[in-house]
């Protein structure tokens, strides 16, 4: 949240939401390069090697860092109370947008491999693979929506999104071929990038004095949906024997999410 926090105050107008989606695809990015580097420094260097790589790699940023970072730009004094932010019905509308795209990312993110796996008898490797996919498009994703987020309305952004994870999802839920699957496993990391910068800096936007708190409140709605969605998925297919009704919930979630979106102000 500090990050985005010190995009806003760096950038503005055309600026802004192309600068906050390449941050937020940075964010993924860092995470993809990890889960790829890690296993390959621990069977080189064992796992006290794979930490002291890791150490060098953030001493290595935070020096950079401080060397180099524009100091941010004075912000705009806070206004109003915490508590009157919390009671803003359009930033639980960006949380809800953030529960359908982030949140679902990770949910589903959570459980694709074993789908895979116990739907396709593929190789566990290969479905890891390809399940990897949800989070890893979100480094091309991400800076897309804030490029689109020029061109576009936030509220046809982000409810195109999210009835495109809603289609993924039904995908998923059919489960009938490999190919369809991938290719749902692809909408599902577009759908889930796309909004990103659109929905922080419209947090941002609304309570400029106090855009950190903002930013972090609509991440942490997101979060809840990894909270209680993640064992739900899995509750529901030891319930059903199969994974469909997981799907179609979670399908179902993000219609009513592009539902709600359409009451996002632009301004």
């Amino acid at each position: 949240m500090a990050g985005a926090r010190y995009i806003v105050s760096q950038f503005s107008g055309r600026g802004l939401h192309a600068a906050q989606g390449l941050f937020g695809g940075s964010v993924v990015l860092g995470s993809g390069f990890v889960i790829f580097a890690v296993p390959q420094l621990l069977g080189a260097f064992g796992w006290r090697g794979a930490f002291l790589a890791s150490t060098a790699v953030a001493v290595a940023a935070w020096v950079w860092w401080v060397a180099t970072a524009p100091r941010p730009v004075q912000a705009a004094p806070p206004a109003g109370t915490f508590a009157g932010m919390l009671g803003s019905r359009q930033l639980w509308l960006l949380g809800i947008v953030q529960m359908a795209s982030f949140g679902l990312m990770i949910v589903v993110g959570a459980w694709i491999t074993i789908l895979l796996k116990t739907s396709f008898q593929i190789s566990l490797k290969t479905a890891g693979l390809m399940g990897s996919l949800v989070l890893l498009l979100g480094i091309v994703t991400r800076p897309l929506g804030g490029w689109l987020a020029h061109y576009m309305r936030i509220t046809a952004l982000t409810g195109g999104a999210l009835v495109l994870n809603a289609a993924a999802c039904a995908a998923l839920a059919w489960g009938q071929s490999l190919w369809l699957t991938f290719v749902a496993i692809v909408a599902l990391g577009a759908g889930c990038g796309l909004p990103y910068a659109g929905v922080f800096n419209r947090a941002a936007a609304l309570f400029p004095g106090r855009a950190g708190a903002a930013m972090g409140l609509v991440n942490t709605v997101g979060i809840l949906m990894i909270l209680a969605g993640a064992p739900a998925v899995g509750h529901l297919a030891d319930w059903t024997g199969q994974f469909r009704s997981s799907f179609l919930a979670l399908g179902a979630f993000s219609l009513a999410a592009a539902a709600a979106s359409l009451a996002i102000r632009e301004k």
